[in-house]
């Protein structure tokens, strides 16, 4: 059995066989065309970028999604009826004099290889889309769609290099379930596109296509995010019994959407869910949760070719909060380094990224940029119940700062007559140890605190999540994290303001009944995990808790897995 670690786009288990797909940018024959043969190219060229308009236009007819989700398809709309793109393509058909579909392709060629050469989200993902449309030009002209007549069993698992949002919806209409690619991003359409249809995926498995052969048996796990191909008798066996079981237990937490999050000893727990993306605000409004406990602003920075305006933020923020009110909103400011937005801001690169200049750190170096985020967050506050978190703060001097700039962004909006939310809450991220350490002197001076998990983990254990070399060392429920998390749960409480989990083990099964054992009630868990997370915590009782406090300090891991994997067993089963 091999098995290969990958990027969870969209969560799920699934079982089949693979099938590879060309996915790769479509290379037309060069051909050198007559004046006389001119006219006759750019009319081909004409009639191939009308059908691909329509062809788009029919695929926004087709499926039942959100406005985001259209709106993502309608960028292609926008690219293909670009008159410099349109010009540029017929003037190299007039000046070269070469056929249409190698024009289009030269064109489209020379755009990809200048975000090839910038390496960041949002350049990744303007490829893949003039990727797509230089493939469907090309294929109106010359006749050869590779999807025409392609026929995709329902039991398959689709493997392509990197997939396009044309080709997500080619795959929807075939009935396709599961798929993954060597390469992508979270935020990339493709990616948003898969969620709104709903598919199992996971990207960014490396060398996956020498590994496979078209038929192979494999496994896709999109919850630990990785593919097993060829499988033992034992792996394949309990997949399918963990199907049976997701199934069963899809069926029965459903009933739950409406009942509360309470524990059998009567403790409430608030069940709030992270937010990705805006266009996630209808699947969060059926699981009836709690309000937002994490709403990450990254995706204003990293999804677009301009800086966004603080009018732009402050209708965003406004239409969730006003989907939420009076449920409240965490609005946690912009969390990456410089080096994610060299496509907006001119910036040197960090040689350590993680403990460069990201989060709190970033916004201070670009006070500008961050004054705007401010500002716009609060004069959307009086359209519901927000919140402001800042990521990535070290103790109560960085706190300071971030409270003396908000300070001074309300009396420009109070100067300038705009209505703001004037006691609106500020917390502080927990997820550097030394903040962790520090949590009595801030919590003296915040409104509350949210423990990010998965910085936490790795700043405690020096340990970088993304290595997969160090998979091993990457232990959640190791006793130096255990006791920051009690540490800070502690001077929370005796500082009486609220302290949450929003980090990766919030939504984890085997962790969910030890936060709680360890005072943590109120929980921001991944949207598609909420419900299960409200069946544990339906499950436990005084036992538990008895059980817990009776641990004064967490040593060995060997004692924290005995509690959890044995102890704590029967709450998550």
């Amino acid at each position: 059995m091999i098995t290969i670690k990958g990027l969870v786009v969209n969560s799920g288990l699934f079982i089949g066989r693979i099938k590879k797909i060309k996915s790769s940018h479509i290379v037309p024959q060069f051909r050198r065309i007559s004046a006389e043969d001119l006219e006759q190219e750019l009319v081909a060229f004409k009639k191939a970028r009308n059908t691909a308009l329509m062809d788009i236009q029919s695929t926004l007819n087709s499926h039942q999604l959100s406005t985001e989700d259209h709106n993502i398809i309608e960028t292609h709309l926008l690219i293909i009826d670009d008159p410099d793109i349109r010009d540029g393509i017929e003037n190299l058909i007039k000046t070269k004099l070469i056929c249409a579909e190698y024009a289009v392709y030269e064109f489209f060629s020379s755009v990809i290889r200048q975000f090839e050469q910038m390496e960041n989200d949002f350049y990744s993902q303007r490829k893949a889309d003039y990727k797509d449309i230089s493939n469907r030009i090309i294929s109106n002209i010359n006749g050869d769609d590779p999807y025409k007549n392609l026929q995709i069993e329902p039991d398959s698992i689709v493997v392509v290099h990197e997939i396009t949002p044309s080709q997500v919806t080619t795959f929807a209409h075939l009935g396709v379930k599961a798929y993954c690619c060597e390469k992508g991003s979270y935020n990339s359409h493709s990616s948003i596109l898969s969620r709104a249809l709903n598919f199992i995926a996971l990207f960014n498995l490396p060398d996956l296509n020498q590994s496979i052969q078209d038929g192979m048996l494999a496994v896709l796990d999109g919850i630990d995010g990785k593919l097993m191909l060829q499988p033992d008798p034992e792996t394949l066996q309990r997949y399918r019994q963990l199907i049976d079981k997701c199934e069963s237990n899809n069926t029965n937490h459903c009933s739950l959407r409406n009942q509360p999050a309470v524990t059998r000893n009567g403790i409430g727990i608030n069940l709030y869910a992270n937010l990705e993306l805006p266009q996630e605000l209808e699947s969060l409004h059926k699981l009836n949760c709690d309000g937002i406990g994490l709403f990450r602003s990254e995706f204003l920075y990293l999804s677009r070719n301009s800086l966004p305006s603080e009018d732009e933020q402050r209708d965003i923020y406004t239409s969730v909060l006003q989907a939420f009110a009076p449920r409240s909103v965490t609005i946690r400011t912009f969390d990456l380094g410089g080096d994610k937005l060299t496509h907006l801001i001119p910036g040197s690169k960090d040689e350590n990224p993680y403990l460069g200049c990201r989060g709190i750190r970033f916004s201070f170096s670009q006070e500008k940029l961050f004054r705007t985020q401010i500002r716009a967050i609060m004069r959307a506050s009086v359209s519901g119940n927000a919140r402001i978190m800042f990521p990535m703060i070290i103790d109560y001097s960085d706190l300071d700062r971030a409270r003396h700039i908000v300070r001074s962004c309300m009396q420009e909006l109070e100067s300038e007559g705009h209505v703001y939310d004037k006691s609106i809450p500020l917390g502080v991220m927990i997820e550097i140890p030394s903040a962790a350490l520090c949590s009595r002197h801030l919590a003296e001076h915040c409104d509350f605190f949210s423990i990010g998990t998965n910085d936490l983990v790795q700043y405690t254990l020096a340990v970088d999540r993304n290595n997969d070399k160090l998979n091993n060392y990457y232990i959640q429920h190791h006793p130096a994290v255990l006791n920051l998390i009690q540490l800070t749960i502690k001077n929370a409480k005796e500082a009486g303001i609220p302290v949450s989990v929003c980090g990766e083990m919030a939504s984890i099964s085997e962790y969910v009944p030890l936060l709680i054992g360890l005072g943590i009630t109120d929980l921001s868990v991944n949207p598609n995990r909420l419900l299960e997370v409200k069946a544990i915590v339906r499950k436990c009782d005084a036992a538990l808790f008895d059980t817990i406090l009776s641990i004064p300090c967490f040593e060995t891991v060997d004692q924290t897995e005995k509690l959890i994997y044995h102890t704590l067993k029967a709450y998550y089963e």
